[in-house]
């Protein structure tokens, strides 16, 4: 295949996937990619529950650059880790999202940094209520120990 028709495909598949799916931080609704900032799509995975897959829109250059190096070599920083809100971001199957501008890889975490993303409102709140002590905080940190990136999909910015 040609340099050239590999090029469309990928900026055809960039611009459809930006069509269906696109993110407003400030919401958690999809509405329009983060704009004048690289961002990308990373999809992770929980190996202890497998079915679960998580998407997720990341604007930091660096862990953007980490996820494509372990998605390549499986080694390094794999752990996501950053603030948590309510509401569906890139993934409208969990009531939550992760802050984009907050998402990082590491290697290890704390206590609080375990278990499968939460399916119900009521997970999210009992999540919210353990991690910062109270129902009514609008943003926890959350970093699932066993979460490896799978796929990482840089989005076209200007």
């Amino acid at each position: 295949m040609s340099t050239t028709k590999l090029t469309s495909i990928v900026a055809t598949a960039a611009i459809a996937l930006l069509a269906a799916c696109s993110y407003d931080s400030g919401s958690g609704v999809i509405t329009d990619p983060p704009t004048g900032v690289p961002s990308a799509l990373l999809t992770v995975v929980f190996p202890s529950h497998p079915a679960d897959t998580l998407r997720v829109i990341v604007t930091d250059s660096v862990t953007i650059t980490r996820a494509e190096a372990f998605v390549q070599s499986g080694t390094g920083p794999h752990m996501l880790t950053g603030k948590i809100a309510r509401g569906a971001g890139a993934d409208q199957k969990y009531p939550f999202h992760y802050i984009s501008e907050s998402v990082r890889l590491a290697d290890v975490g704390m206590e609080i940094c375990d278990g499968a993303p939460m399916r119900t409102t009521q997970d999210v709140d009992n999540f919210f209520v353990w991690a910062t002590g109270s129902v009514a905080s609008t943003e926890a940190t959350w970093c699932p120990w066993e979460s490896k990136p799978i796929a990482v999909i840089r989005l076209p910015y200007p």
